[in-house]
């Protein structure tokens, strides 16, 4: 699934064992588009580059992304963002609510998300109420290069918290 500046609202859906030879396995999402996703699964979506389940890219992306009470799992990619991946400024609002991400792998960066290209005055990801399990890469399962995302009441294998 590919999107240019629209506001698609997924309900209900699954979105399983897509390829792309760039980004975006599950879904390209790119200039301008908003995008909520609810109560659906992501999974067995393989990506070359960025993004295994979904990739946000464009030169600014603008708009709101919100994923809840939905599952990411078995999504992998060759760059960075096993289940999410995402470039340049984001303006708008970055929410994952109430959702759980297992076994997606990246080669570099951000088992979970990854950020190909950190910003000043990028929206930092909130992860709400959410579990990150047995998710890889380089740098972990957790968010890479993200600089201040937010985390609260997440269940988050091996963080190493204090």
């Amino acid at each position: 699934m590919s999107e240019n500046s629209s506001s698609p609202t997924i309900i209900n859906s699954t979105i399983t064992g897509n390829t792309a030879g760039v980004n975006g396995g599950g879904m390209n999402i790119v200039l301008g588009s908003s995008i909520t996703i609810i109560n659906s699964i992501l999974s067995g979506n393989m990506a070359e580059g960025n993004g295994g389940g979904i990739y946000f890219s464009g030169e600014v992306f603008i708009g709101d992304f919100r994923i809840i009470n939905c599952l990411l799992y078995d999504n992998s990619a060759g760059s960075t963002g096993g289940a999410i991946a995402y470039d340049d400024q984001i303006d708008g609002t970055f929410e994952i609510i109430n959702s759980t991400f297992v076994n997606n792998s990246a080669i570099d960066g951000g088992g979970v998300l990854g950020i190909t290209f950190w910003e000043s005055g990028l929206i930092p990801p909130t992860f709400i109420n959410c579990i990150a399990w047995d998710n890889s890469s380089t740098f972990g399962q957790t968010p890479a290069n993200t600089g201040e995302t937010v985390f609260s009441y997440a269940l988050i294998q091996d963080a190493g918290c204090p």
